[in-house]
């Protein structure tokens, strides 16, 4: 008997996952099957009145370990037990669905798989957007990594950017080039940073547009007029909360400028 396991990422917490998930309730919000059934509650039991006949759905009682598995009663009586778990994942939760090839086809196989997939892909759209819509999903707020790959992030220990909830933090950004070059003009490195700052929103389901604090910090006050030029450039009609200072120096000699931003995801 052949085993397949299909997983999903949710960016909710595996406690608020868990929870919506092992209310039989919530059942037929997310399976297609039982979505296209008339289905009554009895107890902790789901009666389904499918095409078939009569299906019978059971969870295992709750408990602290995201275990989720149902039985399935068919109609005939065979029973097909679906183990399902809810694990923690750096992004969230994950939810793992185990299918075994019982007396099917590989044809028939595949089709169930991609039933479940489509289930799960239902499941996490559901509870993703109730975590953006109202926080329904209980727990902190998720925390999400964004790295552009520089060097220094894993010496260091930062990420470029952190997402918690609606606000995401960019770390302070140097004028970095992918061939480790560094144009000298105070404009040309500005520029720069904010290319590198803009990716980092975008991967963090931000835009430049939602940015509502920016800081810059630079080594000469020769640098504030180019400096000015570039960050104007992008934020001249966003007009975010901003500040420049002169300081001592940067990690790097050759650079000028460094700038860090936050943003308010929808604020726009």
């Amino acid at each position: 008997m052949f085993s397949r396991h299909v997983s999903t990422v949710i960016e909710a917490s595996a406690k608020a996952v868990y929870e919506f998930v092992s209310e039989p309730d919530n059942l037929p919000k997310w399976a297609g099957g039982l979505a296209r059934s008339e289905v009554i509650r009895r107890g902790e039991e789901l009666i389904a009145e499918s095409p078939m006949g009569t299906v019978t759905v059971r969870f295992v009682p709750r408990n602290p370990f995201g275990v989720v598995d149902h039985d399935v009663v068919l109609p005939d009586g065979a029973v097909v037990h679906n183990p399902l778990r809810v694990l923690d994942h750096p992004d969230g939760a994950e939810v793992v669905f185990t299918l075994r090839q019982r007396d099917m086809s590989d044809d028939e196989f595949d089709r169930d798989t991609r039933m479940v997939e489509d289930d799960l892909a239902r499941l996490q759209s559901l509870l993703e957007a109730r975590e953006e819509a109202d926080g329904a999903a209980t727990g902190p707020p998720m925390r999400r990594l964004v790295s552009s790959g520089s060097p220094y992030e894993p010496e260091i220990g930062f990420s470029r950017a952190v997402r918690v909830g609606d606000r995401v933090l960019v770390s302070g950004t140097g004028p970095v080039w992918p061939d480790g070059s560094c144009d000298p003009d105070a404009e040309v490195q500005a520029r720069r940073c904010l290319e590198i700052i803009e990716t980092a929103l975008t991967e963090a389901g931000a835009t430049l547009a939602d940015v509502v604090r920016t800081r810059m910090f630079i080594t000469t006050p020769d640098a504030a007029a180019g400096v000015s030029r570039a960050h104007g450039a992008v934020f001249g009609e966003i007009r975010p909360a901003a500040t420049m200072i002169i300081v001592a120096g940067l990690l790097d000699p050759r650079w000028v400028v460094e700038i860090e931003a936050e943003a308010r995801p929808g604020s726009a």
